[in-house]
């Protein structure tokens, strides 16, 4: 009994340590952020969540910009079943203004990434969004990467900046139509805008190479893919423990929060 009281204490400290550590991380780069002269355009920045996501998957990295000032205005699209859209949130013309995507088909990605122009479109036209910023995770990495690869017929606004976070890029093997469709959208990095700027960023925890759910490999394999055809490319790989960079959570990350703010503005 004693023996395994004092395995739950040594465990208990561990993870008193390890939460100490992450707030004391999050606060060193809340200040840094609220150092970072951010540049105020008016190019809209689109989050678009990963497998099984909602309306607030990124709330925590726009409510960290919020309190730092880089933005201010923040909006949600929500995308029902049928495709409709609906917006709310602070609509009113502003500069680096957020934007929030919610698909109700939230583990689809092949309805999400057919309704991805009608919805860029819809920020076009509607609002005189001219050009837009990409902050993606996850699954999200792939809807936005199939739209940068796809001509599209009507107005669009111009992707400028892309950060792709714990997306894997590698061949998928799997029998399944999205899975073809997606390794053909692979082949076709030469259609991604010359002018994009890309920041990919992966999880490894403990060393392992993974953020549990996409290896290092799957994130890393983007650049050989992408890199020679747009204007830069980085990528960054972040090591930490499995409450810090596990695979949601590296949205609200201390440092994937400074390095998207520090990449976009």
């Amino acid at each position: 009994m004693k023996r395994r009281t004092k395995v739950l204490l040594i465990v208990s400290l561990l993870l008193l340590g390890f939460v100490g550590w992450d707030a004391g991380h999050s606060l060193l780069y809340q200040h840094r952020l609220s150092t970072l002269h951010a540049r105020q355009t008016h190019t809209a920045t689109v989050f678009i969540g990963g497998y099984g996501s909602n309306a607030k998957a990124f709330d925590q990295m726009t409510t960290h910009w919020q309190r730092a000032g880089i933005a201010s205005h923040r909006e949600l699209v929500r995308i029902n079943h049928r495709g409709q859209l609906s917006f709310s949130g602070d609509q009113r013309p502003s500069t680096n203004y957020l934007i929030q995507l919610a698909f109700a088909d939230n583990r689809d990605p092949a309805v999400q990434i057919r309704l991805l122009p009608k919805i860029m479109h819809e920020l076009r036209t509607r609002q005189h969004i001219t050009e837009v910023n990409f902050v993606t995770h996850s699954m999200g990495g792939g809807v936005a990467y199939s739209y940068l690869v796809t001509n599209h017929a009507d107005a669009q606004p111009q992707v400028r900046h892309w950060v792709a976070i714990a997306s894997p890029f590698a061949t998928i093997n799997s029998n399944t139509s999205i899975a073809h469709r997606y390794n053909r959208y692979l082949k076709r990095a030469a259609d991604l805008p010359r002018d994009l700027k890309i920041l990919a960023i992966g999880g490894n925890v403990w060393g392992l190479r993974t953020d549990t759910e996409v290896s290092v490999a799957g994130v890393k394999a983007l650049r050989p893919l992408a890199a020679q055809y747009v204007q830069t490319y980085q990528q960054h790989i972040i090591n930490g423990d499995i409450l810090s960079v596990q695979h949601s959570a590296l949205r609200s990350n201390p440092e994937v929060v400074w390095q998207t703010a520090q990449f976009l503005f």
